[in-house]
């Protein structure tokens, strides 16, 4: 299967490619994002970076930007659209945009392990060390990254994006990592992440460094699949999550998710390689303890769910994971609100992939990326019209 991977991935167009910049460069991008976010008049009390810059011309700039307050504001003005070529580059993504409140309880919803105060005040951020909160990011990683962004990026789109790759396979690191806190990650999983990282570092200056990316990127397919089969027994052994007989679809936006009762990581792989237009995902059913959990919370994510989850799918979830889940809800509803308060869209990322309203009922959000990806010269109106 790992031969039949490569095969299709030197079919695909090589894209993407990485730009080597100096650290100078990726301070001096820092330095013109943060004359944009202008904090001292915006209301900003602190500025987060999230890790390091670990490979420059890889590596890409996650800050968190936490403000004073929820008074309206535009999310344009902090577009990173608005930043030269170069420094676009080197953010990669729009920043996360928080109050002091989830900043402090950073570590219910996102897995960080470094963050660093780049500007204003110092926020004591919880240091929470919870089985069952690793155990529910290790889902959340699972259900809304792996394995479909490592074949999406590599196969399915017939071009393989080298630099979003890259980045792909070292994050899942944060898998294992946190199936490592919990204390059933195996070896082979660390090892292969360590080996990684050490041709990740030497990228430019790696002797057939695409071949060798091939490579890995099909054997971080295969132990993606090895990792969700490995999940599923320790939710369901270790962790006494009792799934449903049957299997069941969910649709989300243009995605369509099957939980089966009988998963079989050979047969899926074969259905994602096959799979050409379609953004369909399968996951051992225990998996959809996550939805069926915020299904079942009273705040804003769980009222969006409840509009897909089947009524007939209940599932049998220890009590100590059911009072983790809601603190991690509390904060993640809490993120959302903030967003829609202060910018009137919901919070971007891939971290509230499963608030669902996110995906499907954020109107502004799809304008913001149609007119910045398409008229950037509408960024400078819409600056005129909101400062």
């Amino acid at each position: 299967m790992e031969d039949r991977l490569i095969s299709l991935m030197k079919k695909s167009t090589m894209i993407d490619k990485p730009r080597y910049y100096s650290r100078e460069e990726y301070n001096n991008a820092s330095r013109e994002y943060l004359k944009i976010l202008n904090p001292k008049k915006n209301n900003i009390k602190s500025v987060y970076q999230v890790g390091s810059i670990g490979v420059p011309g890889i590596s890409d700039i996650d800050y968190f930007i936490v403000y004073k307050n929820d008074k309206n504001d535009f999310f344009g003005k902090y577009h990173i659209l608005n930043l030269s070529k170069d420094s676009k580059y080197m953010f990669y993504h729009n920043c996360w945009f928080v109050n002091e409140k989830v900043i402090e309880n950073l570590g219910y919803w996102f897995p960080f392990f470094n963050l660093d105060k780049v500007y204003g005040d110092i926020i004591n951020i919880k240091k929470i060390k919870e089985i069952e909160i690793d155990l529910i990011l290790a889902t959340q990683y699972l259900i809304s990254k792996i394995p479909y962004d490592l074949i999406d990026y590599s196969i399915k789109r017939k071009k393989f994006y080298q630099r979003t790759m890259l980045v792909s396979i070292h994050s899942l690191r944060h898998t294992v990592k946190l199936i490592d806190r919990i204390g059933y990650a195996k070896k082979n999983w660390l090892s292969f992440c360590e080996e990684f990282d050490r041709f990740r570092k030497n990228w430019f200056k790696e002797k057939n460094r695409e071949d060798r990316l091939i490579k890995f990127s099909a054997k971080s397919i295969l132990i993606s699949l090895d990792i969700i089969e490995m999940f599923d027994k320790i939710l369901i052994e270790n962790f006494n999550i009792q799934a449903p007989k049957d299997s069941f679809k969910l649709h989300s936006g243009n995605k369509d998710f099957y939980f089966l009762n009988k998963w079989d990581k050979d047969k899926i792989l074969k259905k994602y390689m096959i799979q050409k237009f379609k953004d369909i995902r399968y996951y051992p059913s225990s998996f959809a303890y996550y939805l069926y959990l915020r299904s079942i919370d009273n705040g804003n994510l769980g009222k969006q769910m409840r509009k897909k989850f089947p009524r007939n799918i209940k599932y049998s979830v220890p009590k100590n994971i059911k009072t983790s889940f809601s603190k991690y809800e509390q904060i993640l509803n809490e993120f959302n609100e903030f967003n829609k308060k202060k910018f009137w869209m919901t919070a971007n990322g891939y971290h509230t992939l499963w608030a669902s309203y996110y995906a499907e009922n954020s109107s502004l959000n799809y304008i913001y990326d149609k007119i910045f990806k398409t008229r950037e010269l509408s960024i400078i109106i819409f600056k005129k019209i909101f400062s």
